[in-house]
């Protein structure tokens, strides 16, 4: 990008429309083609399968798998770096900052991702582990917005780089669509997730109350 200020909200709010259109694009698709979607165990291949045939539902799956194989490795490389980063900014303990003294990654948050992923694979259904994962996502986004309105408030922050129109209207909008789509998840994965976040608020208000919190470098 040769104008990140012009050229990244642009390509941001294009690429996000253009996903859009074609979710609901293979979403309406697949309810025209599919009876009883909600519990078709192959929805986008058996679409494929009944407007192509055996040959679109092959390639549909393997279309799939590709998509799947791109979000995990996505995940696999973003998450410990997340966790990384908060280790930095002290919100997480000092040791998942820590880097291999040759690769130079962080070799700690990396396992810890990774035992924590394979445990829910291991013990949950595939359906249980997509619902925990959205709810993540769903929450992260929710807490992004609000963070907005906030953020905007503050003078010890850099003034914003890119505005929008209406930018409240988005906000408050995005929020109550990720609190409907909270309240209508199952009770057992959102119990499930509440109980990552409140070990996780603990673990911040034990390191935010220590002395040395302020004072420490990694």
């Amino acid at each position: 990008m040769r104008s990140p200020q012009r050229d990244l909200p642009f390509s941001l709010l294009t690429g996000m429309s253009l996903v859009a259109v074609l979710y609901i694009a293979v979403q309406a698709v697949s309810i025209g083609t599919v009876p009883d979607l909600a519990h078709a165990e192959r929805p986008l291949a058996d679409a494929a399968f009944r407007i192509v045939g055996r040959a679109g539902a092959a390639l549909a799956a393997a279309a799939a798998l590709v998509s799947i194989g791109g979000i995990l490795n996505a995940i696999l490389f973003a998450t410990p770096r997340v966790v990384f980063a908060m280790a930095e900014n002290h919100d997480l303990p000092a040791i998942f900052a820590r880097t291999h003294a040759r690769f130079r990654t962080p070799v700690a948050a990396i396992v810890v991702t990774a035992t924590v992923a394979c445990v829910v694979a291991l013990f949950s259904t595939f359906l249980s582990a997509l619902t925990i994962s959205t709810i993540v996502r769903l929450l992260a986004y929710l807490v992004s917005c609000a963070a907005v309105p906030a953020l905007r408030r503050r003078s010890d922050v850099p003034p914003p780089a890119f505005r929008m129109r209406s930018a409240s209207v988005v906000w408050v909008a995005a929020i109550a669509l990720s609190v409907w789509l909270l309240s209508n998840s199952p009770w057992n994965e959102v119990r499930l997730a509440a109980t990552f976040i409140l070990v996780g608020v603990a673990m911040y208000w034990v390191l935010s109350s220590r002395p040395s919190f302020e004072g420490e470098t990694t």
